[in-house]
């Protein structure tokens, strides 16, 4: 029995092959990296950690560079995990406002806005300038803020000056000892943790940090009490900051897939 003969491609059907795999090849790896390969983030901290005490409550604010490895995410949710080393105390911060990408030196006045989620693309890096507040301490601050406020609106009405007269007042002295009592800001050193969540996935992309606060730091952030006051009184004011190094940089975030529920 005669063995049949293979006839090899003819040159124009290899030509249509080669091109057909040309063609199929980015969709291909496109559907893999989407499907199969995780995602992550890379965060790249910049300039120093900046400690407030404010209206705001507690407050942190910090800069620097999201980059997407991988495939694009959409970034549903920031938030700061701090423990204080000495009493292993511990509080956590939501995003409160996203500060401009760039400042004018000298000028004093920035414009914020409010945070949302956003896209974040492989080809597009993304720089943050994130305000975050202890919403918890905030609430308390505020309760006895607005007993401040009204108490001040009906002395001013009745005639009555601020320096001098109205500080003087109980009500007065009392919401100034709560300030500074409610002021956790103490020599020391404190870690944060920066907690990045995505949406489809639900991923949580962590980076641990250190940094310490002098005397002199707590000393001039409790002295915000006196300018909380103020400013809900509406009188001139003047707030102090603490700029803090930080001390450990993150040395390849931590990624956990799955819930991306609170930080316990």
């Amino acid at each position: 029995m005669a063995e049949p003969i293979v006839r090899p491609l003819p040159w124009d059907a290899w030509q249509t092959w080669v091109a057909i795999i040309a063609l199929i090849q980015p969709w291909a790896i496109g559907f893999w990296r989407r499907m199969f390969r995780q995602g992550n983030i890379d965060i790249h901290e910049t300039g120093a950690i900046e400690i407030g005490y404010s209206l705001f409550g507690s407050t942190i604010q910090v800069q620097g560079t999201l980059r997407s490895v991988h495939r694009d995410l959409f970034v549903r949710r920031i938030s700061l995990d701090l423990i204080r080393e000495s009493d292993r105390a511990h509080h956590r911060f939501e995003w409160v406002a996203f500060g401009p990408p760039r400042m004018v030196l000298g000028q004093q006045d920035m414009t914020y806005e409010q945070p949302s989620g956003f896209m974040l693309l492989t080809v597009q890096p993304h720089r943050y300038n994130i305000a975050f507040y202890d919403s918890g301490l905030w609430i308390q601050i505020t309760s006895r803020i607005q007993r401040v406020t009204q108490a001040w609106s009906d002395a001013e009405a009745a005639g009555r000056g601020y320096e001098d007269d109205f500080e003087g007042d109980p009500i007065h002295s009392e919401a100034w000892a709560a300030l500074d009592r409610h002021c956790y800001w103490e020599q020391g050193a404190y870690r944060l943790r920066m907690v990045v969540e995505t949406s489809r996935p639900n991923r949580r992309i962590e980076v641990p940090w250190r940094f310490v606060l002098t005397q002199q730091d707590a000393d001039r952030l409790r002295l915000n009490a006196v300018s909380m006051l103020r400013d809900a009184c509406g009188q001139s004011s003047h707030y102090n900051t603490a700029l803090a190094a930080y001390q450990q940089g993150a040395v390849g975030s931590t990624d956990q897939t799955g819930s991306t529920g609170g930080v316990g």
